[in-house]
């Protein structure tokens, strides 16, 4: 049933999500998240070749800012944060640059985010959603 999850040590705390009285906690703070975009359509600048890149699951990872998680590869990134306040991700072809996916404002700490990207212009994909998931198996 779909690509097991990695196993996810446990990374430094993100007190936006993880601390006590918020959705996560009590954590620990995951080190990878793996995002899933979904339900798109192309866009202008969609090119075939971005569509194994799109619909392929990514393993984001934590950066030096507990909130924040990123995947860079040659020609694209995908970040993910949850900032105070509100949680943003985008998905970038950072050759071009265009993007497929940019979040519409959400509550912080949501792991359900919908394309704020709805007009075929200068972009890679519009519509659709990223889900985010992690393992909660940890080291000890």
């Amino acid at each position: 049933m779909g690509t097991p999850l990695p196993f996810n040590p446990a990374g430094v705390l993100c007190t936006n999500c993880w601390s006590p009285g918020f959705p996560f906690a009590p954590g620990p703070t995951p080190q990878i998240i793996i995002a899933r975009f979904f339900d798109w359509s192309p866009g202008f600048l969609f090119d075939e070749s971005f569509r194994h890149e799109l619909d392929t699951p990514k393993q984001i990872y934590q950066t030096a800012d507990p909130c924040i998680w990123d995947a860079i590869s040659t020609d694209w990134d995908w970040r993910l944060l949850f900032r105070s306040g509100d949680t943003f991700m985008r998905i970038a072809n950072t050759s071009l640059p265009a993007d497929a996916f940019r979040s519409s404002p959400i509550a912080q700490c949501n792991t359900l985010l919908t394309n704020a990207l709805t007009s075929p212009g200068v972009v890679i994909a519009i519509n659709g959603f990223v889900e985010l998931t992690w393992s909660e198996i940890f080291s000890e």
